[in-house]
């Protein structure tokens, strides 16, 4: 899984780097906010398609019956159910990038440092106090997210 990572990030790196200037992008945090997205995309995916396929079409049908256009359909009915399970599929997905290294390491410039790359930078240095606290600062920033799910959850059941 690994190599399979660090052929993306190689595969972005020269797609981004090798274009003339304008629409070189490489060292900026598009691109790799753009390999975060293509990281986590077959598992957001898989995510999302497990809430849409719990909704039944009928709710649909039925919206359209009574006059409901597409975006009306969307908006009222098919958004509000599926929003705890893209609520799901954003957490797991930013749980998983906020601890990957091998695309932001391939990706990034000084200016564009992921925090994944200075908790590297510190090691590399042997500065552990720092590399300790900065990795809490991480963690508390995960757990975070991940009490907020819980909250919204507990307030729809």
């Amino acid at each position: 899984l690994e190599l399979g990572l660090v052929v993306m990030g190689l595969a972005l790196l020269w797609a981004w780097a090798l274009p003339p200037q304008p629409f070189n992008l490489y060292g900026t945090a598009l691109v790799i906010i753009i390999g975060f997205i293509v990281k986590g995309l077959p598992l957001g995916a898989a995510t999302m398609q497990s809430a849409v396929h719990q909704i039944s079409p009928e709710l649909e049908e039925s919206s359209r019956v009574h006059g409901g256009s597409w975006l009306r359909t969307v908006r009222y009915i098919l958004a509000p159910l599926l929003r705890r399970g893209a609520l799901a599929a954003f957490i797991i997905v930013f749980a998983i990038s906020s601890r990957d290294l091998t695309i932001p390491l391939l990706l990034y410039r000084d200016d564009t440092e992921t925090l994944t790359v200075t908790l590297l930078h510190y090691y590399e240095t042997g500065d552990m106090g720092t590399l300790a606290a900065t990795s809490l600062i991480q963690l508390a920033l995960v757990m975070v997210l991940l009490g907020l799910d819980r909250m919204t959850r507990d307030k729809d059941d």
